[in-house]
């Protein structure tokens, strides 16, 4: 009987090993398959992070990337999940 019920054990631990290394190879598939479709070339404008925004909302985008008129640097504002919008300053090193 214990003979038995260590069988049953190592099956079940080799069933789940199985099915992790699945789920990992799934996520490893996913992730080669994403592709790049399109490709966009726009004037990036000086404006203030406000009016980048405002530009963001007449557009209808969850981003905007401009040149911030105050630093003369690329930002992005972009639509936060909480409806407030965020800006990104890049830091080039």
């Amino acid at each position: 009987m214990e003979g038995q019920v260590e069988r049953y054990k190592g099956r079940r631990y080799e069933t789940k090993r199985r099915g992790n290394r699945s789920k990992k190879e799934s996520l490893v598939s996913d992730v080669t398959q994403t592709r790049l479709v399109r490709t966009k070339r726009f004037t990036v404008q000086s404006m203030s992070p406000n009016e980048a925004a405002h530009q963001m909302e007449l557009l209808g985008h969850q981003f905007f990337l401009f040149t911030n008129a105050d630093s003369g640097e690329l930002n992005v504002v972009y639509l936060r999940k909480d409806n407030n919008y965020g800006l990104i300053q890049p830091v080039l090193e």
